[in-house]
């Protein structure tokens, strides 16, 4: 299984790279999803991390780079807000983009003055093989449904969380309607014509929602980012060849005690990304600078922003 996932990698990657890797960029985080990509490229150049001094990714990403030049991208609050215009409208629908699409913009417009002709991102990891922190939760609430010392008190446990359906809905309407997610569980996860037929784990419901429900929308926009700029954008992990090897790993073997995404980690070691990604447990997603939000306003809290990015389009 873990030999398929790594060839598969560098046929996507080298696919991705094309006739001339020169005009080959890679948005680099300093996470396991980038450094896999550029442990298969190797580029020397054109690697582009977001990073503000209060949100240190640059140092991972120079481990992950293996020796090539990664160029720091960051912006003032005053260079975002000159810039949300364009961003916001490019989008699909305008208005629609997040946090996330600033930073893909700045570094997709780095990449383009630097003469790069296309950008490969790690998107679709994530979902493809459950790296979401969310999915580690459900992943526990699994084993405990699984314990087969708890069989007997499996009604108590019911009482308690709920059915699996139950909570996998409660999860998934922190983004979604109740009945959005309810809807989606029956479409995606749950009936016998659901993609690969019915899940049988949280975890596995939950990746598939992502995968066929919020993730179109996110690459649609993050592909409008770097189009914008004259780019093509490459996904590597939305290979076929990836997804069918994915798709061979048993719902119960993305995530162990001590890992997510525990398979491409596994792959990673061969292709040889170093142990430092490979064993970080610090790096976390992109999140907006505290000082640039309104008083008052919580870390990761996103409604603001929302606004913000609305009236910019225009709405």
């Amino acid at each position: 299984m873990i030999s398929k996932i790594t060839e598969a990698l560098r046929t996507a990657v080298q696919e991705c790279l094309g006739p001339d890797p020169s005009k080959a960029a890679i948005f680099l985080s300093g996470g396991l999803d980038s450094a896999v990509i550029q442990a298969i490229a190797r580029l020397p150049s054109k690697l582009y991390c977001i990073t503000w001094p209060e949100q240190d990714n640059i140092s991972l990403a120079r481990i992950a780079a293996l020796g090539g030049k990664v160029t720091l991208v960051t912006f003032t609050r005053e260079q975002m807000l000159e810039a949300l215009p364009a961003v916001s409208k490019a989008c699909d629908p305008a208005g629609s983009g997040s946090w996330s699409q600033v930073c893909q913009w700045f570094a997709a417009q780095q990449a383009a003055r630097d003469g790069a002709d296309r950008v490969l991102t790690g998107e679709t990891s994530d979902e493809i093989f459950g790296g979401y922190s969310r999915y580690r939760i459900l992943w526990h609430i699994d084993q405990i449904f699984a314990d087969p010392l708890l069989e007997s008190y499996l009604g108590i446990i019911k009482h308690v969380l709920g059915t699996r359906e139950q909570i996998a809905t409660r999860m998934l309407s922190r983004t979604l309607s109740e009945q959005t997610a309810s809807s989606a569980l029956a479409d995606y996860a749950l009936s016998q014509d659901s993609p690969g037929g019915p899940s049988s784990t949280l975890v596995d419901m939950a990746r598939r929602v992502d995968y066929y429900l919020n993730l179109p929308p996110l690459m649609v926009n993050e592909t409008r980012m770097i189009q914008s700029h004259g780019l093509k954008a490459c996904y590597p992990f939305a290979h076929q060849a990836v997804l069918d090897a994915a798709a061979q790993i048993p719902g119960n073997a993305y995530i162990t005690q001590r890992w997510n995404k525990a398979p491409l980690r596994e792959a990673g070691q061969i292709l040889g990304v170093p142990d430092e990604i490979l064993d970080e447990r610090t790096k976390k997603g992109l999140f907006i600078p505290q000082a640039w939000r309104p008083e008052n306003s919580p870390m990761w809290s996103t409604s603001w922003f929302t606004e913000l990015m609305r009236s910019a389009a225009g709405q």
